[in-house]
């Protein structure tokens, strides 16, 4: 009977954060097609116009994605989630080679964009405000070196 209970409870809280969630993406899916229309207005007026059509039918898209979230109910977003994840899967089985060259290339990705996130924190010119602290400790060869310099 407790562990029933327990059950009921860990499914209200998923619903709960499904809806919240949910609801968070709306607004914020809703946000990002407002920006990209203005994003498409300004490639309009830079006589970019086939530019600003893919831009446009992707905000509509998402547009469409964030109706989506806003109206349908926690059952049925779940149930997208186990269809979308049945299709990758099936996708998987039927493309391995695909998949598996998509993992490679993501692989090989994902150090060089971490790389370049740590390499553009370290030298940001815009980060005056180091003190000394958050300076490694000079080794004692670079403290003699430093030394015998002077």
């Amino acid at each position: 009977m407790v562990v029933g209970a327990a059950g009921s409870v860990a499914v209200d809280r998923v619903r709960v954060e499904v809806d919240a969630r949910s609801s968070r993406a709306a607004v914020e899916l809703k946000a990002l097609a407002n920006a990209m229309r203005a994003s498409a207005s300004n490639l309009h007026e830079q006589g970019h116009g086939d530019e600003a059509e893919i831009v446009e039918k992707v905000a509509a898209r998402a547009d469409r994605l964030a109706a989506r979230f806003a109206s349908a109910s926690t059952d049925d977003l779940l149930e997208d989630a186990r269809r979308l994840s049945q299709e990758a899967v099936a996708f998987a089985r039927r493309e391995p080679v695909l998949v598996i060259a998509g993992a490679f290339t993501i692989g090989l990705l994902i150090p060089k964009v971490l790389d370049a996130i740590g390499t553009k924190g370290v030298s940001d010119p815009s980060r005056s405000d180091k003190s000394d602290e958050d300076q490694p400790a000079a080794t004692p060869a670079e403290v003699r070196s430093a030394a015998a310099e002077k």
